[in-house]
């Protein structure tokens, strides 16, 4: 390995030059937006229903012809390259619900970390805007505001419906945030195509909804009605205190940890899958749900095929025609126990991601839209869960 060499550099601050297209299209990135650091809008779990003692979200804003804009916010994790000489830029981004299709970035915003009574808080700030926004609330720091210097800040609006506020976040907030972080990997995704490899790396190719600890949400009903909150895509980025595992799995991920136990590849590119899918990112989804169902299906045919008394040596030679189709149509159904044979209807959507794993690697393309590449991953899921039941 070639000896390295350490210098020490002086970080420059970025310079803050608006960007006109941006003045219309974003909220966020025009004015100082102050929020209470520990207190997020979370999703509740399938079927969870919130008890009328908790109250209805932003009672406080009326629906326009009931119609409610909501802008949301993210800070990434890198500092996205625009164009030469400007700080931010509003793209036309295609496959998303976003208003007009525009996404916004900055690369000169500015967190602001400060107390105000009991309560920790920050604003995301135009470093511009800066020495404006410390004259008007100095009266409300306890010390003078810590500022951080955050990476790209993207953000999109959205329209949503509903007869308040509470019923159109319930019925569209959890779509428009998978919606937002599609918008962002396609944004992504064209930058890592453009940019000279040999000047600048794009370290994080894909975002997910574990990549934001939150968003930042504003909402507008009628009128000049505006309230912000934070919202937590993923209470595993957000919570403070961790939720345990318990000794099973603790022993279990210990084992992994310290090479006791191999990880197994195909949970882990099923579980991979599902985060992909999350992140818009349909094609690596399909492609990894179709790794996990290939993986498990190999594994346990060919230990089959030994106990059965196959000599290793000859699985090897016919390796290539144990084909994924002939393993999945015909050997596995041969091989399992009589009273454990696969679902034929399972057997039939792991065919469907095969053929669609092969089209899109001849072809580029799958095929399928998303709600099928979804139920395919899921299919994937499950019958790795079959394969691992057989070989329990």
């Amino acid at each position: 390995m070639p000896r390295s060499t350490i210098i020490q550099i002086a970080l420059a601050t970025p310079t803050s030059v608006p960007a006109p297209a941006v003045d219309a299209a974003s909220w966020l990135l025009r004015a100082c937006v102050a929020f209470a650091d520990r207190r997020v809008l979370a999703f509740g779990a399938p079927g969870f229903k919130k008890d009328t003692s908790l109250g209805r979200l932003f009672q406080q804003l009326q629906p326009e012809a009931d119609r409610f804009v909501i802008e949301l916010g993210g800070v990434l994790a890198e500092r996205l390259p625009v164009a030469e000489g400007q700080s931010e830029a509003t793209l036309d981004v295609a496959e998303t619900k976003a208003a007009e299709g525009h996404f916004c970035l900055s690369n000169a915003m500015l967190r602001l970390h400060y107390r105000k009574g009991d309560t920790d808080r920050h604003a995301l700030c135009p470093a511009y805007a800066l020495p404006q926004f410390l004259a008007e609330n100095e009266n409300e720091f306890s010390a003078p505001p810590h500022v951080e210097y955050v990476p790209t800040v993207v953000t999109a609006r959205y329209v949503i419906t509903g007869a308040d506020a509470d019923d159109a976040l319930a019925d569209h907030l959890e779509c428009v945030v998978d919606d937002f972080i599609a918008g962002i990997n396609r944004i992504v995704s064209a930058t890592i195509v453009s940019i000279d490899t040999t000047k600048l790396n794009i370290l994080v190719p894909v975002y997910n909804r574990g990549s934001f600890p939150w968003l930042y949400l504003l909402i507008r009903g009628a009128g000049d009605q505006l309230d912000a909150h934070l919202v937590s895509p993923s209470l595993l980025r957000t919570a403070l205190v961790q939720q345990p595992l318990d000794a099973e799995r603790w022993a279990s991920f210990c084992s992994i940890v310290d090479g006791t136990r191999d990880i197994d590849i195909g949970v882990k590119a099923v579980q991979t899958a599902q985060s992909y899918i999350q992140a818009g990112a349909l094609d690596f989804a399909l492609l990894l749900g179709a790794i996990a169902a290939e993986v498990v299906m190999t594994r346990y045919v060919h230990a089959r095929l030994q106990q059965e008394g196959v000599p290793k040596k000859k699985l090897e030679n016919v390796e290539k025609d144990l084909t994924f189709s002939i393993m999945l149509n015909t050997q596995l159904t041969a091989l399992a126990p009589a009273d454990r044979k696969p679902d034929t209807a399972l057997v039939a959507q792991i065919n469907e991601l095969r053929k669609c794993r092969n089209k899109l690697m001849h072809e580029g393309t799958c095929g399928a839209n998303h709600l099928r590449i979804v139920a395919m991953v899921a299919a994937a899921e499950r019958f790795v869960d079959y394969i691992r039941s057989l070989e329990s």
